[in-house]
């Protein structure tokens, strides 16, 4: 009785195996074509100037000393709102 549910079992995974090889071969990918986009220009200078800017603040704490690096880190979030006015809304 146990030999035939097994067999059972055993034959219905070999062809739900079957069914996924022969979906699987006889898919054909779409191939789409899409324009390239232009990307914007990048301000070298004003990014390095930026990257200097945000580097030189302290932000760097242990739980030992986040009372001495807390007004760096809340300094460097108002550097970061006066930036980048647009990414904070």
């Amino acid at each position: 009785m146990i030999k035939n549910i097994l067999r059972v079992i055993g034959v219905l995974f070999l062809g739900l195996i079957g069914v996924q090889v022969f979906n699987t071969l006889r898919f054909a990918p779409q191939t789409v074509t899409v324009d390239p986009i232009k990307l914007p220009g990048v301000e070298q200078d004003g990014v390095a100037m930026r990257l200097g800017q945000a580097i030189r603040f302290r932000t760097i704490s242990t739980s030992q000393d986040m009372g001495e690096r807390g007004p760096a880190f809340q300094g460097f979030i108002d550097w970061l709102v006066t930036t980048y006015p647009a990414a904070n809304g």
